[in-house]
């Protein structure tokens, strides 16, 4: 999220690790204003099966790990119900965002 924000922003940004931490964003995945994003995303292990970690944002938005990560995300989750409660600190899931090595590069 946007530094100093508060539960709600409007980019997704990931990072990908290395022996000198990147000082730039390695992937933006949306900088839209006009999409207004709460600050919740969960790893979901490796869905897919290809041994790259996967991870969700709000609303089911789902990208799988791969070298090259694209903004478009790869599946949508379908929820049972119109609200789910993933992110909460009472959940276990939301910040600190690590997921491990999304794009494998060890």
């Amino acid at each position: 999220g946007t530094p100093g924000g508060g539960l709600v922003h409007d980019r997704i940004v990931l990072h990908y690790g290395s022996v000198n931490f990147p000082e730039h964003d390695s992937l933006v995945i949306t900088d839209d204003s006009n999409m207004r994003l709460p600050r919740i995303s969960s790893p979901l292990g490796d869905i897919n099966g290809d041994g790259f970690a996967d991870f969700e944002t709000y609303k089911g938005r789902s990208w799988f790990g791969d070298t090259m990560i694209t903004p478009s995300w790869d599946l949508t989750l379908n929820f049972y119900e119109d609200w789910h409660n993933w992110g909460y600190p009472d959940y276990n899931v939301g910040n600190p965002f690590i997921f491990g090595d999304l794009n494998g590069d060890g």
